[in-house]
């Protein structure tokens, strides 16, 4: 087998397209812990909605609000951090000191969103808006767009970066599991009050700052001095001039419209998920068993995706989980009422987001070899930033869409028994606005037709780097 010196000082195994395999097995579990870490926050806050309106009192208007302005701002201030990573260098590299920098936030912005004070409803909305962004524009921000870049730092090889997306998608996938099966179990268990979700984030809040710790020692920047020797310097674009070359790369408008309803799904699915059990299942503790049903699939989607990608590729296996999210939601309408039908229909969802997790960011990730292709920049910070922005307008759309089907639909917490068109709003938006955010998804994937190139890329800018010194 061709082996190649790589900047690691060892051997390492070529890819199919003649690129260093450098990345250990330890390098690949702690770049997933950071994934983990920061799920760790975005599940509170996806999750808040239900800890908002049952247990401190927030009006369901009042949290959609709530969740729209925060979720814009986290959004607005990606494209700030983006144009912030792109200028900012320290000597211990791009990515890895902005994670260092937050790992006490994380815990902080956790414990904090539970903290709601029993005052005035104008004012507990107040600390909640402000809770909110600090945990969302701040904190999570402050991780996901050092984290997401620091990809482009740690391989070329689209085989190894498919398997990182892997990786951070099974522990993504685990916190999320976990996350599920205990927050109402464990809260119900505490008495079922504001104080047992305080001691649950305290909690959870301390686990997320061990990962994102964790991600920093084990992690490994190789490729910083290459991609950031091109033609010319990305410090001296504006962030108009920027956004006007992304918005020129075709790759990197349908992956991000693709991570947009993506990110969609997993609001719908996870916020809506607790109202579904209790008043269509009859039980919110069945979320519990819910999340748990999807181990199995979890498993299979980790063993499988490394093989789909090495024998297709990065499109190909989203297309194919996409198709298998599709069949869920339609399995799901067979018996909206029916715990196993649910369940089983959840499967094929759960499929569909790990499959998509798993290929979207390198997918990303990957255009920003285009922009240097085509523009002479690389535009890292700014190609994820971006792409951060968009998921996080989806989920700030899946948050009022929520918000506002459900009051259209009367809900009302404080009721015994649900109208009609409450229960209908509730099955509407976890089956019915699945099923067309994954049509939407497939749309996109089939203008997407990089990784063709991306091997003739890659050594056409490599050539370019060394001609300019």
């Amino acid at each position: 087998m061709k082996r190649k010196k790589s900047n690691d000082n060892f051997s390492a195994i070529l890819d199919k397209d003649g690129i260093p395999k450098v990345v250990s097995t330890k390098e690949y579990l702690g770049d997933a812990s950071g994934m983990a870490a920061i799920n760790c926050i975005s599940q509170m806050c996806s999750n808040i909605s239900y800890f908002y309106t049952d247990k401190v009192g927030i009006s369901v208007a009042s949290v959609s609000l709530i969740m729209l302005i925060s979720t814009l701002s986290d959004g607005i201030s990606d494209l700030i951090m983006g144009r912030l990573f792109d200028k900012v260098h320290f000597k211990e590299g791009k990515s890895r000191p902005w994670l260092k920098l937050m790992i006490v936030p994380v815990f902080l912005s956790i414990i904090l969103l539970t903290l709601v004070p029993d005052i005035s409803p104008f004012f507990k909305n107040l600390y909640a808006i402000i809770t909110m962004f600090f945990a969302r524009a701040v904190v999570f921000t402050g991780i996901t767009i050092p984290y997401f870049a620091l990809i482009n730092y740690t391989t070329k090889s689209l085989e190894e970066r498919g398997k990182m997306g892997n990786m951070r998608t099974v522990f993504n996938n685990v916190v999320g599991i976990l996350f599920g099966a205990t927050v109402l179990p464990i809260t119900n268990l505490l008495g079922g009050t504001q104080q047992s979700w305080i001691i649950f984030a305290a909690g959870l809040g301390l686990l997320g700052s061990l990962l994102l710790a964790i991600c920093y020692k084990c992690t490994h920047e190789r490729y910083v001095d290459n991609t950031e020797s091109t033609k010319n310097s990305d410090d001296g674009l504006s962030l108009l001039t920027s956004l006007k070359f992304l918005l020129h790369n075709k790759y990197w408008v349908s992956t991000v419209v693709a991570q947009f309803f993506l990110f969609v799904i997993f609001v719908l699915q996870g916020a809506t998920l607790p109202y579904y059990a209790k008043w269509i299942l009859g039980n919110d503790n069945l979320v519990a068993a819910i999340t748990l049903s999807t181990v199995p699939i979890i498993i299979i989607s980790f063993l499988l995706m490394p093989y789909l990608i090495k024998k297709t590729s990065l499109k190909i296996t989203g297309i194919i989980g996409v198709v298998v999210g599709i069949i869920g939601v339609l399995i799901r309408l067979i018996d909206p009422y029916n715990l196993y039908i649910f369940m089983i229909g959840n499967s094929g969802v759960t499929f569909a987001t790990s499959a998509l997790s798993t290929v979207l960011l390198p997918m990303i990730v990957n255009t920003s070899e285009w922009n240097e292709y085509k523009f002479d920049y690389k535009l890292i910070g700014m190609t994820n930033s971006a792409a951060s922005f968009g998921s996080k307008v989806g989920a700030a759309l899946g948050s009022a869409v929520m918000g506002m089907v459900l009051s259209i639909g009367g809900y009302n917490p404080n009721v015994i028994v649900q109208s009609q068109s409450s229960i209908n709003s509730i099955s509407f938006l976890n089956i019915h606005t699945l099923g067309i955010c994954f049509v939407i998804i497939l749309l996109c994937f089939l203008f997407y037709n990089l990784e063709k190139k991306y091997p003739t890329i890659v050594k056409e800018n490599e050539k370019r780097r060394n001609r300019n010194g």
